[in-house]
């Protein structure tokens, strides 16, 4: 695939999986041996369940792409996560605060598929913004 064409697919899995909470599309986008976080990382079933966890903690959860840069197979994203936590998240009941964090994604795309997927994100800056305590 074109680097365009590897572009085209991560902004297809922020649109259609993650701001549409939609896991179906999961097994079209994500490779058979996907992982999240390297070779030890979650597989496509693990990031499905992790993402429904959030997808309920955070019911208005949307990923805004900032800028999307590729070479060869690689992919990075930098991105602005938001949303209102309305569900039970750690442990730790609804607040009803909102979010605003800063998150850049590394993917690999292979033969048409997202194999991997490294997240940076600001969890401490998310964590002080819905009052929960600092892990």
């Amino acid at each position: 695939m074109t680097t365009e064409a590897n572009k085209a697919l991560v902004r297809r899995f922020c649109d259609e999986v993650a701001n549409a909470h939609d896991t179906s599309k999961i097994a079209e986008i994500l490779a058979d041996d996907f992982r999240l976080g390297g070779a030890d990382g979650l597989n496509r079933d693990a990031l499905t369940s992790v993402l429904t966890y959030y997808f309920s903690a955070f019911s208005d959860l949307r990923y805004t792409i900032e800028d999307v840069v590729a070479e060869g197979d690689t992919v990075i994203a930098r991105l602005v996560m938001t949303g209102t936590h309305d569900g039970e998240y750690d442990g730790h009941p609804p607040t009803g605060r909102k979010f605003q964090v800063d998150e850049v994604d590394n993917f690999t795309v292979r033969n048409g598929r997202i194999t991997g997927y490294r997240i940076v994100w600001d969890e401490l800056g998310f964590r002080r913004q819905l009052g929960l305590p600092l892990a």
